[in-house]
């Protein structure tokens, strides 16, 4: 084992300084030796005598049935495996729902490099899955497959006019109810098949209060619908939350506050007034919230809210 350690250094050592270490017999190679050392890949009670013994290696030391290459490659591999294991999503597939929208798309690459692989929905051609697919569950079944995760970020979010209609409200829970059959049609499939899942429907500030009307005194509010439909989004998760329990589907909230990059510095600097940190938040404060819901670090956590807004909501 030893003999393979130094072979390694000699060859990393070789590739930095471009020049044959053969001919050096008192190369210090305590620097390359320690390096694969610190990955952990070597037994504790090697590292002592390996460290030591590689201050001096002549040209004598070799790897007797091995190719320094395919050794080299083995500890890449495994160094690659453990980092793979301390990824807190590895193995899972979730599906994103609004994957396409600015904070769906940096939830995804979130998602991604803590392991898993996400299936994002939405209607645009970027987007993996269309919507129009996931209503159907025979489509769903073919074009997905199985998932053991879901993310909703996805929600109609018009510009704010003065004159609402009926059109609007219908379009803002059609899709809500849409999102809620796909959700209890993976539902069921996970308690057919015994499978442990974890969902995280992303609400909002306004699904627990309503708009301040001092913030909009020369523009529109915020429609009404949509504070409506967020605080609906609270109940569906609260609801099925007390319902899955027992079968280890976790269900939970997200609810952010506003993001610096959603709106005009004019309205942010108001908006900053009523957030008690006095700034909006980045658009990455909230990627590891997302993957401490999805996670097993939050595996005891169920039917609640996840707020982080600065403590607007705590006024």
């Amino acid at each position: 084992m030893q003999k393979h350690i130094f072979a390694c250094a000699k060859e990393r050592w070789r590739e930095k300084n471009g020049r044959d270490i053969m001919k050096n017999k008192k190369t210090d190679f305590t620097s390359e030796c320690e390096t694969l050392l610190a990955s952990g890949l070597v037994h504790p009670w090697l590292r002592d005598s390996a460290i030591g013994n590689s201050r001096r290696i002549d040209s004598t030391t070799s790897v007797i049935g091995h190719d320094i290459k395919t050794i080299i490659k083995d500890v890449d591999i495994n160094h690659t495996r453990r980092n793979e294991e301390k990824q807190r999503l590895f193995g899972r597939r979730i599906l994103l729902l609004g994957g396409e929208g600015r904070l769906g798309k940096r939830w995804k690459e979130a998602m991604q490099s803590e392991g898993a692989e996400v299936i994002s929905v939405d209607n645009t051609v970027s987007a993996d899955i269309t919507y129009n697919i996931m209503y159907s569950a025979k489509n769903r079944k073919k074009k997905v497959g199985k998932v053991d995760g879901m993310v909703n970020a996805a929600v109609n979010n018009p510009p704010p006019t003065q004159e609402e209609n009926e059109t609007d409200w219908l379009n803002q829970f059609d899709l809500l109810y849409a999102i809620r059959n796909i959700l209890v049609g993976y539902g069921n499939e996970w308690i057919e098949n015994n499978t442990k899942a974890s969902v995280v429907l992303i609400g909002s500030d306004l699904a627990l209060i309503g708009p301040s009307p001092d913030l909009y005194y020369d523009r529109h509010m915020k429609p009404d619908h949509y504070t409506a439909v967020k605080h609906a989004t609270v109940g569906i998760m609260r609801h099925y939350a007390m319902l899955w329990a027992k079968n280890n589907i976790r269900v939970n909230c997200l609810c952010p506050g506003a993001v610096r990059t959603s709106c005009d510095e004019e309205f942010a600097e108001r908006l900053k007034k009523k957030v008690p940190m006095g700034r909006l938040a980045e658009e990455t404060e909230y990627d590891k919230a997302l993957i401490f819901l999805l996670s097993d670090d939050s595996s005891y956590m169920t039917g609640n809210i996840l707020t982080i807004d600065g403590g607007r909501t705590c006024w």
